[in-house]
């Protein structure tokens, strides 16, 4: 096959992995414009595996992807063995392992692969970022304006009945609800940052941060705001030549004002710890772990509110301990325990080990891979701090998250793929 030809292929698959970013970003489901998405991707995917099987097309491949594809896969045939022998329904296979998770995984391979230059790559990544930035925007006019944009997240078939709560003022952008688009948020702010730290980007994505910016705080979740400032923070300390401990102390400190100052004047939510929803999370925590000691294997998803009912006693006279008895563990890391227990945690750890590996900072190349890599290091750090207190994360069902770590992947292969370029790893 030419490579003329080979070209056209790639860009056709990115142009199609690009729209079904659209289709989870705005439309929360696996069809645009009715065409189903899954099929497409699976195609996909069986042309980059016989592309590389058959064909024995060249792909050089680091040691530290090839152990996130592997892990990804063993984790993946693990939780399907769970879900076999907890008697899970067939839902819970095609929604969420391999509607969510499976077709999230092949997202990423598809990336990596069908990504072969810088110019590929700024497709995706502004592309991406626009899409966020246009239902951050919508977002905000949920805030301020109401019902105009209001109509426009209904229009897209979101989660209806969360309605109550865009109204109240957790903006929902055209995520499904405030939930939601605050995890794409806080990824993307630390990513735009990043970004925008690089002077080559700053005119061009400094207003796309304050968008984002300004979005994440009017969802009012609080773990995503907290984490994005974290993760901003570290994108700070590996970008700045000088000055990157005081620009990070005075970035922390910046925003945990605004923050308080959002708390005491529009929402006393945002400063509640102690009561609401907060409270309700150290009975979930340790109802999950309890679960997962008593059942190192796990018990699966549809079984586990059952099991974890079990152990209300021993939590019964916590605040808000009945929130055991209809909800999951709002954490990503103890829902791997309790659903697939030691092996399932386990390997998820090592998962985030080789992600964070693949990201360390890297001096000596090409602004945008610098900006992009450093950014997305502070948005999964982000989204950990979130996922520690949601229940979500990409093997729980985020498939959103799938095309940041497919995209992670690819800046990792073009930094390592140009011969004129030399490497030097900063400490972390």
């Amino acid at each position: 096959m030419g490579e003329g030809k080979m070209i056209k292929i790639n860009n056709l698959a990115l142009f199609l992995i690009f729209l079904s970013g659209i289709a989870y970003l705005w439309f929360g489901g696996t069809h645009l414009a009715g065409i189903h998405l899954p099929p497409i991707i699976a195609v996909l995917s069986i042309y980059v595996a016989l592309t590389i099987i058959l064909m024995k097309r060249k792909v050089p491949m680091p040691s530290t992807v090839r152990a996130i594809f592997k892990i990804s896969l063993i984790l993946v045939g693990w939780m399907f063995v769970r879900e076999l022998f907890a008697g899970a329904e067939f839902r819970i296979y095609s929604n969420v392992l391999v509607g969510r998770i499976l077709l999230g995984m092949f997202i990423s391979f598809c990336i990596w692969f069908f990504i072969t230059d810088i110019k590929g790559l700024k497709f995706l990544v502004y592309g991406l970022i626009i899409v966020i930035a246009i239902s951050a925007a919508i977002g905000i006019g949920q805030y301020f304006v109401g019902e105009p944009f209001i109509r426009l997240w209904k229009m897209t078939g979101c989660v209806l009945h969360k309605e109550r709560e865009l109204r109240l003022g957790y903006i929902a952008g055209l995520a499904g609800f405030s939930v939601a688009f605050a995890y794409e948020l806080c990824i993307s702010v630390p990513l735009v940052f990043g970004l925008t730290l690089t002077r080559q980007y700053k005119k061009k994505f400094g207003v796309i941060f304050l968008i984002l910016l300004l979005a994440l705080l009017l969802t009012q979740t609080r773990s995503a705001i907290i984490g994005a400032l974290v993760g901003m923070a570290v994108v700070t300390r590996f970008s700045l030549a000088r000055g990157r401990l005081k620009t990070t102390l005075l970035i922390l400190s910046l925003g945990t004002i605004v923050y308080l100052l959002f708390g005491i004047y529009v929402n006393p939510r945002m400063m509640a710890f102690t009561k609401g929803s907060a409270i309700k999370r150290l009975p979930l925590f340790l109802t999950a772990t309890l679960t997962g000691f008593a059942h190192p294997l796990g018990v699966g998803r549809e079984s586990y509110l059952e099991v974890a009912s079990g152990f209300f006693e021993e939590v019964e006279e916590l605040p808000g301990a009945d929130v055991v008895l209809k909800a999951a563990p709002h954490n990503q890391f103890l829902n791997m325990l309790a659903f697939y227990g030691f092996p399932g945690l386990v390997l998820l750890l090592i998962f985030y080990v080789l992600l964070f590996r693949l990201l360390r900072p890297i001096k000596n190349y090409a602004p945008f891979l610098k900006g992009a890599q450093v950014g997305l290091l502070g948005g999964f750090i982000a989204y950990l701090v979130n996922s520690l207190f949601h229940n979500n994360g990409p093997f729980i069902g985020d498939i959103i998250n799938w095309y940041f770590i497919g995209v992670a992947l690819a800046i990792n292969k073009l930094t390592f793929q140009s011969p004129t370029r030399k490497v030097k790893l900063t400490s972390i």
